[in-house]
């Protein structure tokens, strides 16, 4: 696990010059992000010869963390035990970053709309569900998992009040999607 080379790229995410990092142990910028058994998984994988593949969240010198997606190959001697490996990286932190932030957008927006107390469906531009919250559930009866990906005018708004079929080309729904105006209703009939 000691370093034995590091090219410009390597110093540069992580901040140390050659010199520092030659002979240390590949632990120095580890982070605390991952267990002992996603460790455990990589060095068994590269221990029998095979080629790794994942991301890691690593510490600069500064104590900044960064990702990488890593690739690490093996290098086998006589004995077919490994001498050596070589840890091929790709900077992938702004990835990362955008990913968390989304995430977390996603988290508030669920949070907003379960605390609302009304249901509320997000369609996709083909009228496929994207997304419903529990109250939204509730009142239609159906399971998120039953909802997402289907067309919601085939599952739950196929019919007018009085049970006479509703077209998909009058759907409200679809003809405010089609103009890509939002689509808001006081009074609207949904078949449970």
């Amino acid at each position: 696990g000691d370093i034995t080379y590091v090219n410009d790229k390597f110093c540069k995410i992580t901040g140390y010059v050659s010199e520092e990092l030659l002979g240390q142990n590949h632990r120095i910028v580890k982070s605390d992000e991952h267990d002992d058994d996603f460790f455990r998984d990589m060095w068994r994988t590269i221990a029998k010869g095979e080629v790794w593949h994942g991301e890691i969240k690593n510490n600069a010198r500064s104590g900044k963390p960064y990702w990488v997606s890593s690739t690490i190959v093996p290098f086998m001697g006589e004995n077919s035990k490994p001498f050596q490996y070589v840890s091929i990286r790709t900077d992938i932190t702004k990835r990362k970053l955008m990913e968390a932030e989304i995430e977390n957008s996603r988290r508030f927006l669920a949070g907003m709309t379960d605390a609302m107390g009304e249901g509320v469906y997000a369609l996709d531009l083909t009228g496929l569900c994207t997304f419903i919250n529990p109250e939204g559930e509730r009142l239609l009866g159906y399971e998120r998992a039953e909802l997402l990906g289907r067309q919601i005018h085939d599952a739950i708004h196929f019919q007018h009040a009085d049970g006479s079929p509703m077209p998909v080309e009058d759907c409200p729904t679809r003809k405010s999607i089609a103009r890509g105006q939002t689509y808001r209703s006081v009074d609207e009939v949904f078949t449970r």
